[in-house]
């Protein structure tokens, strides 16, 4: 971890040094930070008990976002994870999204590598994240140039990881439960999409299950973090609760290009 005199510098220019440092170790912040800047100062102020949250902004890139969680939070309302940051260096930061904020996620929609700002969160430095609160707004400040960077399905080889796909829905099967020997029952679903170069089977499980059991035929679908594998010599789709899926008609148009 950096000294804390050293995560001081880098405000340098914003405000007078002293007053830096009290506001670090009031566990208050100024401006818009980064995930690296946010990440730092709940690692200063880890260990200190009496920390009270409090209100800052996020401006980073978004390394990944999650399918809604099936329970909701005690408050009733839709809960949803997205990771900001640089995911190599470490550096990354959890952002909890509640109700309004979590369903923006897909309306807008937020990708993997947007560029985007999280105005008004409240800093929780003992869950060690950041969360959305009646006030919290959401900006793309910029679009990932990779978002309309998709792999082609007719491309596919059955290896790839991590990768990810888009494609018309042209068919959707009905939501399964299997439970296992621990009687924990696990959501299962599968869709066929298009990206016109091809037909493929996708497979999923978990929250990529849920998620996909509010799509139907002729929605446009993008499917994050998902894998390719090889069953009976053709080329199918695997996601999972590691994985995320949205439906937005702009995906139509990236098809098309």
């Amino acid at each position: 971890m950096q000294p804390q005199g050293s995560l001081v510098d880098r405000f340098s220019g914003m405000v007078t040094r002293q007053r830096a440092d009290q506001f670090l170790s009031e566990g208050r912040q100024f401006g818009i930070n980064s995930a690296q800047d946010i990440a730092e100062i709940i690692k200063i102020n880890a260990e200190d008990d009496s920390q009270q949250p409090a209100i800052t902004s996020v401006q980073d890139k978004v390394y990944r976002v999650f399918n809604q969680k099936q329970e909701k939070s005690i408050r009733g309302m839709a809960v949803r994870d997205i990771v900001l940051g640089d995911s190599l260096s470490g550096q990354t930061i959890l952002a909890i999204m509640y109700g309004s904020a979590s369903d923006l996620a897909d309306s807008m929609p937020i990708e993997r590598g947007d560029e985007i700002l999280l105005n008004n969160v409240l800093l929780d430095f003992k869950a060690g994240a950041v969360k959305s609160i009646a006030k919290t707004s959401i900006s793309i400040i910029k679009k990932s140039a990779s978002a309309s960077a998709l792999a082609r399905l007719d491309s596919l080889q059955g290896n790839e990881r991590n990768i990810d796909i888009a494609g018309k829905v042209l068919e959707t099967g009905p939501l399964k439960y299997r439970s296992n020997s621990l009687q924990f029952q696990n959501a299962e679903s599968y869709c066929i999409i298009t990206d016109f170069t091809k037909n493929i089977n996708v497979h999923a499980s978990g929250s990529a299950a849920l998620a996909l059991a509010g799509m139907k035929p002729g929605d446009f679908i993008k499917i994050e973090f998902c894998s390719s594998l090889l069953a009976y010599n053709d080329v199918v789709i695997a996601a999972n609760n590691n994985s995320r899926i949205f439906s937005n008609p702009c995906i139509a148009e990236r098809l098309k290009g």
